[in-house]
């Protein structure tokens, strides 16, 4: 035991939770305070987390937790597949983008890609090139050319409707279906400016939405008795997307139902009288994927978005974020729901207050049920007390 009044630095150390029931001897083993009190106090918030814990079987550790897109979607979870193209045209070359690219992905796995500087339609995905329509690459790289020239027509237009006259501008559709587990379909047609909604489509009504004053005048003609534009890209949707979604599932299925477990990971940050949560969970497979915040229990509703995006190795990631005031006796946890996983992942997040004698000293943790193990270190000012109580607040 330190001496009254001493300083006691806690050793830079992992500790491995075994089971919920050895968090309490983790922690004073970890302070290095194994011995010398007569009995150890809880408070209710470290109980009710050691019997979530228990509840939810965990295994985990305790520790310090101290491309550019111009359009980017909220990630919808459902069950089921599906096929998208992302079309992007710029004013200039330049971050690291030609004139114009086009990117298709099945389960949000890069399937093939056309872009300005080569002139080419080719195949990422390596099960692509089970494709047997012997035209389907010079199909595609026929169509690309096509959309190249339009889309610098397109990019002139919007500038003038935008008052623009030079520096660097984006235009980007995106489109795609879904098929869903259940045997429905969906789709979908947006159009985006500068990294703004410009264009969607109604699909229940197949007519062209003006997000933007701007684009009043290019709704208006799309949806209008002698284009109706709507009702072909039904037809596309319906008669063209689907089926072809079909046929890359049944070629790539090897890869696209492959299931990585995610690893989840919890921290924190001061933001004013308040905290932010963060809970990022990555290197899961395939893309959908469930991330809630919740206060003892309850969902925490959260206005950012939470984006799905890849990794180099095949993989996902995704951080979900919250703004909480911390309240004595509240327990706060992210919950995670994937296809990989038998039940939902449980990650907890407090702060803990060591209390000796009155004195209550700060110490941020976390608790994860992720393999990986995680260190931390600080200063402690401690007395010679009898009985060491745990808080959280």
């Amino acid at each position: 035991m330190p001496r009254p009044g001493s300083i006691f630095t806690l050793d830079r150390r992992s500790i491995n939770i075994q089971s919920a029931d050895s968090i309490l001897s983790a922690y004073i083993q970890s302070f290095g305070l194994s011995g010398g009190f007569s009995s150890v106090r809880l408070c209710p918030r470290i109980q009710r987390d050691l019997s979530l814990l228990r509840d939810h079987n965990m295994r985990g550790n305790m520790g310090l937790t101290p491309l550019l897109l111009f359009i980017m979607r909220l990630s919808e979870v459902y069950s089921g597949h599906s096929l998208q193209y992302y079309h992007t045209a710029v004013s200039v070359p330049g971050h690291g983008l030609p004139v114009y690219i086009s990117v298709g992905y099945v389960d949000g796995i890069e399937i093939s890609h056309y872009r300005s500087d080569d002139s080419r339609a080719v195949p990422v995905a390596p099960w692509m090139q089970k494709v047997e329509d012997p035209g389907y690459w010079e199909r595609d790289t026929q169509i690309g050319k096509s959309n190249e020239a339009s889309y610098k027509v397109d990019m002139n237009t919007l500038m003038k409707r935008y008052n623009q006259t030079g520096g660097f501008h984006s235009y980007q559709r995106m489109h795609g279906c879904e098929l869903r587990d259940d045997g429905s379909i969906r789709g979908y047609w947006q159009y985006g400016f500068d990294g703004k909604d410009f264009l969607a489509l109604d699909t229940e009504r197949w007519v062209y939405i003006a997000l933007t004053d701007q684009a009043q005048v290019s709704a208006q003609k799309w949806n209008s008795p002698e284009l109706r534009a709507g009702e072909r890209r039904k037809n596309y949707l319906e008669n063209i997307c689907i089926p072809w979604l079909r046929i890359h599932l049944k070629n790539g299925q090897e890869e696209l139902e492959r299931r990585v477990r995610p690893e989840v990971k919890v921290s924190s940050r001061p933001s004013g009288s308040a905290m932010k949560l963060h809970c990022q969970v990555y290197g899961f497979h395939p893309r959908d994927v469930d991330v809630t915040w919740k206060k003892n229990g309850m969902d925490i509703p959260s206005d950012e978005a939470k984006q799905v995006l890849p990794n180099s190795d095949g993989t996902y990631q995704l951080r979900a974020s919250v703004e909480v005031t911390p309240e004595d006796g509240a327990s706060y946890s992210c919950h995670v729901d994937h296809s990989s996983l038998d039940e939902p992942l449980l990650e907890m997040w407090g702060s803990l207050l060591l209390s000796l004698y009155g004195d209550l000293l700060p110490l941020s943790y976390s608790l994860f049920n992720a393999s990986s193990h995680n260190t931390f270190t600080d200063t402690l000012s401690l007395e010679n007390p009898d009985t060491l109580h745990l808080c959280t607040s």
